[in-house]
């Protein structure tokens, strides 16, 4: 019903502005922003026992960005005394670039992170399990080999 709609506070008045709305860039306190924060804060909070983080090690950029709402928010509000682990499971796309690794500067990054707020960390490239629902579009890449003896893609 509301697929694609945004909505924000009119400054010239009372009432909402459905026209146009500051982009998530130009305002922190953006509608989708402030959303996202709050959700990703609840959601971090709430965490217990083992949490897994899947990142992208396709991206150019690095794989962990400390501005993301996970860098910025999630990682700041989960409890290390409810959380005991936080394993990484750094992805790469299919065929696609290998821009960084569990040993990579951004990864190391976000451990230390996570070490300074005494977790215990884990990181692991391409995790077989995710690997093999990424075969699910390319079921021939040698990959999805479900007898290999490398994983790496």
């Amino acid at each position: 019903m509301a697929d694609g709609m945004s909505w924000c506070g009119n400054p010239a008045g009372s009432g909402i502005n459905d026209e146009s709305c500051p982009n998530w860039n130009e305002c922190d306190s953006n509608p989708s922003s402030v959303y996202w924060k709050m959700a990703s804060k609840m959601f971090a909070e709430a965490a217990c026992g083992v949490v897994q983080v899947m990142l992208n090690g396709s991206i150019e950029a690095g794989a962990f960005r400390s501005h993301s709402i996970f860098g910025s928010v999630e990682i700041l509000n989960l409890d290390p005394t409810k959380v005991s682990t936080v394993k990484i499971w750094l992805m790469h796309d299919l065929g696609g670039p290998q821009s960084e690794s569990c040993t990579g500067p951004s990864v190391t990054k976000l451990k230390d992170m996570l070490k300074g707020r005494n977790f215990q960390v884990s990181c692991e490239d391409n995790y077989r399990p995710v690997l093999l629902v990424q075969c699910i579009s390319k079921p021939n890449h040698e990959a999805c080999r479900l007898c290999t003896s490398a994983t790496s893609l």
